[in-house]
């Protein structure tokens, strides 16, 4: 595994993490064969971490319900309101069940008060484990960030393949998805239990996929851009002799070829913006 390691910084010289690294080593897990469903051993690792990220999801969303649901009821109680309606009750003289009615109320209202707390339940989460993980048992997860490049390419190719059933009318287009923000959500949170963020963060990931992608783009669209040669009647005859120099079916492959890394290209950028803010969770 040490030919994936990343190449440590030299100097003023960053050297960025490979994007052939993260594709051989996606490809090689590949062959050591898959389950019942015909799904690899990345495949269900990225798909543990989803499960993760969509775990804290349901927390973040069950959250933000009972922050909305408390705004809502408190909409008549004055913020910041410390008096007791049960000792004002007395005070003015009303009755039991007035005095009881003011009780009642001031426990409802702190009932609430403490649901609307500042808690942080992902740092929670992230402490709790941080320090179960830390332990001999789990030396091997210290190499996690290694890997985390060619989860992201294994992440790539199935929103692409789970994209592509939403144009085909068949049985499994039942499952298709376009979008699965739990694996970067859970991606995010396990860097940061396994205090790994730096580390990523040295590989300059994103950026060298960025620019692989591009360069593969630019290196297709060479052969078939009639914006690179000259224009007019001399500019078209020349294009037509650069496609004739080619079969149909190689221009075919080519122009499915330059749809495909734009593709890759595109959801690169949506990851790493959805991974961007997933982070913020856990500053």
């Amino acid at each position: 595994m040490s030919i994936y390691l990343l190449q440590e910084t030299k100097g003023s010289e960053r050297r960025e993490y490979p994007v052939s690294r993260a594709q051989k080593l996606n490809h090689e897990v590949k062959k050591l064969g898959a389950n019942e469903n015909g799904q690899s051993y990345m495949d269900q690792f990225r798909m543990l971490i989803a499960e993760i990220g969509n775990a804290l999801g349901f927390v973040r969303m069950v959250r933000l319900g009972g922050l909305s649901y408390c705004s809502a009821s408190s909409g008549f109680v004055q913020e910041g309101k410390n008096t007791s309606f049960e000792l004002s009750s007395k005070d003015l003289g009303m009755g039991a069940d007035a005095v009881q009615a003011g009780k009642i109320l001031d426990a409802a209202i702190e009932s609430q008060n403490m649901s609307v707390d500042g808690t942080n339940y992902f740092n929670i989460l992230v402490n709790v484990f941080s320090q179960e993980l830390e332990g001999d048992e789990n030396m091997h997860l210290k190499e996690f960030v290694f890997i985390v490049p060619a989860l992201i390419m294994n992440a790539l190719e199935a929103i692409q393949h789970a994209k592509a059933k939403l144009f085909k009318r068949n049985r499994y287009s039942a499952d298709a998805l376009f979008t699965d923000d739990g694996f970067v959500l859970g991606l995010a949170y396990l860097l940061k239990v396994l205090k790994q963020d730096k580390q990523f963060d040295s590989l300059h990931w994103f950026e060298s996929a960025r620019k692989y992608f591009g360069a593969e783009k630019a290196r297709l669209e060479e052969g078939l851009d009639i914006d690179s040669v000259a224009h007019g009647l001399m500019g078209l005859q020349i294009w037509s002799q650069k496609l004739a120099s080619i079969s149909e079916e190689d221009a075919h492959n080519m122009q499915m070829a330059v749809k495909r890394v734009s593709s890759l290209l595109t959801e690169l950028e949506l990851i790493e913006f959805n991974f961007s803010g997933a982070r913020i969770f856990f500053l």
